[in-house]
């Protein structure tokens, strides 16, 4: 487990503390084995492969944690920060040295290595009733087209990017399921997109330009464990699509 980083405050002249947010910091990973060759004069070029994993930027890392994500595979962004290879020599002689390796990842989560997406689009506009009128009259029914399902199926909250394709005028997305919305006042114009990446908190028209300044309403959330509906809306109906990316998250 990562540690903790809680924001409790000390109650003063009174036992205990006033409980406050937890955080989780980074995670340090450690893999241990040995290299086996049959060929020992090769046992020096293949620990030379391990003496060369240190990085100065983060990469993926898949590994297979047991007991998370049904037992399959599970992907984090790290970086090595520490390694060693003993200088057993008995070991050395065999051929089978021995080695450590040492990640960190800055963000705790371990994520399902099959990333999930889905996209909707804008609800279709209903006419009106047609007068004169005549009695029983029929309301119709409610439209969910532009309802999005998104399955967590971890057991951590997790980061989704909306993807916003016009056109549309002022588009949001609401989550359903938390009562939390992302509105924008703006105009996004045939072929543009507009990313929202809730872990980054950024808003970037066609992948460059801030928009961040355009959110009338900045209720940022991530997809909880289960699952999470989300609404798209604008303010007239048009062929415009969201589509929402994620992975499923473990801690």
């Amino acid at each position: 487990m990562p540690e903790l980083r809680t924001s409790d405050r000390t109650r003063l002249r009174r036992h205990g503390a006033l409980p406050g947010d937890d955080f989780l910091e980074s995670r340090t990973i450690t893999a241990t084995g040995y290299v086996t060759t049959s060929d020992r004069d090769t046992a020096p070029e293949i620990a030379a492969l391990i003496d060369g994993t240190i990085t100065s930027d983060e990469d993926v890392l898949v590994m297979k944690w047991h007991g998370v994500g049904g037992n399959g595979l599970v992907r984090v962004n790290a970086r090595v920060r520490r390694r060693h290879i003993p200088q057993a020599w008995p070991r050395w002689q065999r051929g089978e040295p021995q080695w450590a390796i040492q990640w960190e990842a800055t963000d705790p989560r371990l994520y399902a290595n099959t990333a999930s997406s889905g996209s909707v689009g804008l609800a279709a506009d209903t006419t009106g009733l047609t007068w004169a009128l005549t009695w029983p009259l029929n309301w119709g029914g409610v439209s969910e087209s532009n309802l999005l399902n998104c399955v967590n199926a971890g057991n951590f909250p997790t980061p989704v990017t909306l993807t916003i394709t016009g056109p549309c005028t002022n588009p949001s997305v609401e989550n359903v399921t938390q009562g939390r919305t992302l509105a924008l006042t703006m105009t996004v114009a045939t072929g543009e997109t507009v990313v929202i990446d809730t872990d980054a908190r950024t808003v970037l028209l066609n992948g460059t330009a801030s928009r961040y300044s355009k959110l009338t309403t900045a209720e940022w959330f991530d997809l909880d464990p289960g699952t999470d509906q989300l609404r798209f809306t604008a303010s007239t109906a048009t062929a415009a699509t969201m589509q929402a990316d994620w992975r499923s998250a473990y801690i």
